[in-house]
């Protein structure tokens, strides 16, 4: 297996905490979502309730004009004699206060349900109700199919003559903006009110059952936006700043651990193509920055030296051993060994007069036995 360099190391180890530090921020980022999720499906109920109680608060508040209407005694006299019957849906019914303004407009219809007089193109009414129909009637209907802003609101109730209700003298018919008074009728904490949207021709007993046919956005909030905002900030920061301190530990392993140990490699190098000369010593480039690194600068250089020391040594020694073994060691001379090295290292024929002289001193080893070696030298 290849060894692996240090500096290769270092980025591995940068890129590797990298990436978990952005795994963690897509974590939180996607724990975040998910508690805003989760918060926003809460929203959703609580604006729902909103606009089923609005619902219900706009129901009771027809139910309650509807039967000021019918309670009217102009209303049942309009029934049996519909003479002046325009002036009084145009006008009369506004001016007594009967009537809100939020109304758009009223109608009174037969005994058959057929009204009585045509309504203006401008602001129309059913020409006839539905047969056999379930009193009181609430229909929510749109003008066009494809507007979902002109949503109406009708109600529709049988008048009778007398209290127990077997004599019918006709019906009354009462027009709301329905969207228009859902926008008025209360405050919305969660709902947009103004983002409400239907598309609805139905008819009910029950105005609530329509919160499933009524599209609406929700508010925005303040907290959550304000939480995504600080959040996304802070982690930008938090990114940053682990950039920053991976950056300054890349820059500190290179220049603490990586130079200096390239720095000793390349000086052993250098000893090892110096071999021959080991005289060559390390670098003083000063301190290591890192106790380690520097002990082992000094044990490398310790070594070398001692090297060296032991080198010059032996060369000396064998310098010694060298002349020993070839002179004597009181006159100098040449002994037997190196003349015989000198003979063999000339060429045949390559001498010319050779001049060889012997001494012999007979008896001289009585001298030394006598008087010592030393007086013998």
């Amino acid at each position: 297996m290849k060894p692996l360099r240090i500096s290769h190391l270092s980025v591995a180890f940068v890129a590797t905490v990298a990436v978990l530090a952005i795994l963690l921020a897509l974590y939180m980022w996607n724990e975040l979502e998910v508690i805003t999720h989760a918060v926003q499906e809460r929203e959703r109920q609580v604006a729902r309730e909103e606009v089923v109680h609005a619902l219900e608060d706009l129901q009771e508040e027809v139910f309650k004009i509807g039967r000021q209407l019918g309670e009217w005694e102009e209303t049942r006299q309009h029934l049996a004699f519909d003479d002046y019957y325009p002036i009084w849906r145009d006008s009369r019914v506004r001016n007594t206060g009967r009537v809100p303004p939020n109304v758009d407009t009223v109608a009174l219809y037969n005994k058959k349900g057929k009204i009585l007089l045509p309504s203006p193109k401008w602001n129309p009414m059913p020409d006839q109700l539905p047969v056999n129909a379930d009193w009181p009637l609430l229909m929510v209907t749109s003008g066009d199919e494809d507007d979902y802003n002109h949503v109406h609101l009708y109600l529709f109730n049988p008048i009778y003559a007398d209290p127990s209700k077997e004599v019918l003298l006709g019906h009354y018919g009462i027009k709301f903006d329905f969207l228009g008074d859902l926008t008025i009728l209360r405050k919305y904490r969660y709902a947009n009110i103004t983002s409400i949207r239907t598309k609805v021709d139905h008819t009910y007993k029950d105005l609530a059952e329509a919160i499933d046919l009524i599209q609406f956005k929700l508010r925005p909030n303040p907290s959550l936006q304000f939480i995504h905002e600080v959040f996304k900030q802070e982690l930008v920061r938090v990114l940053l700043f682990v950039i920053a301190i991976l950056s300054l530990a890349f820059f500190l392993m290179h220049r603490l651990m990586v130079q200096p140990l390239r720095a000793i490699s390349q000086e052993i190098d250098k000893l090892q193509g110096a071999s021959d000369n080991l005289s060559t010593h390390l670098t003083d480039s000063g301190k290591m920055p890192l106790a380690e690194l520097e002990h082992v600068r000094r044990s490398f250089s310790n070594y070398q030296h001692r090297l060296a020391e032991l080198h010059s040594n032996l060369e000396q020694s064998s310098r010694d051993f060298y002349r020993q073994a070839r002179q004597d060691a009181l006159t100098g001379s040449y002994n037997r060994r190196a003349l015989d090295e000198d003979w063999h290292s000339q060429k045949v024929g390559s001498f010319g007069e050779i001049a060889l002289l012997l001494f012999d001193c007979d008896h001289f080893k009585s001298i030394n036995d006598t008087f010592g070696h030393d007086v013998g030298d």
